[in-house]
């Protein structure tokens, strides 16, 4: 069986049009077979970009979004005010994250890379909905090395579920970031993390 946070994708094709509304925006996303949610923008991803627009104001400077997918968050919290950097593993994502950037306007560098193995340089913000069927230690390898791709006083932000792992991801990064919930719902926490 062919995962979201597989490299490759040799599944068929099934390609469809998922509308998305965010404040004023209306976005469009092509979406596809062995990639995440692929019928609609799933509920944590659009509880964390609701969140993070009620928290800052808005986000700024290098962004990177690890685990893209075909592209929700760094999409639809992009402003002219970022540089967005998007990474995945999953090639199919990766040409749907190319297709709906230019679909939507928006720019950004692309790159496949496996947790931070091919990011360079440090960012203002490190985005991401990390893949939880991708196990716990993937998992760990996205959300604790955020520290060290992070400048100083960088803001990690992630979504996930308390059954899922999120109190041992907490505790795990309680010794790098300042760690707030910004919203909560059905079970799911979006936390901001600052760098200390």
């Amino acid at each position: 069986m062919q995962h979201y946070f597989s490299k490759e994708t040799n599944v068929e094709h099934n390609r469809r049009e998922v509308v998305y509304k965010v404040l004023d925006k209306e976005l469009k996303f092509m979406t596809d077979t062995a990639v995440f949610s692929k019928g609609k923008i799933d509920f944590a991803s659009d509880l964390m970009v609701t969140a993070i627009l009620k928290k800052e104001d808005p986000l700024h400077g290098d962004v990177l979004d690890v685990g893209c997918g075909y592209g929700t968050l760094g999409i639809s919290l992009f402003n002219e005010n970022m540089n967005l950097t998007m990474i995945d593993v999953n090639d199919r994502a990766m040409d749907l994250t190319r297709e709906n950037l230019i679909a939507n306007n928006v720019k950004a560098k692309v790159l496949e890379s496996h947790a931070y193995e091919k990011v360079e340089g440090a960012f203002d913000y490190i985005i991401t909905n990390p893949p939880i069927r991708a196990g716990k230690k993937v998992v760990h390898e996205i959300l604790i090395g955020a520290k060290d791709y992070l400048k100083d006083n960088g803001i990690l932000y992630f979504v996930m579920n308390k059954k899922h792992g999120y109190e041992s991801a907490k505790k795990a990064l309680d010794e790098f970031f300042e760690i707030e919930v910004v919203d909560k719902k059905d079970g799911f926490r979006v936390v901001r993390c600052v760098k200390k």
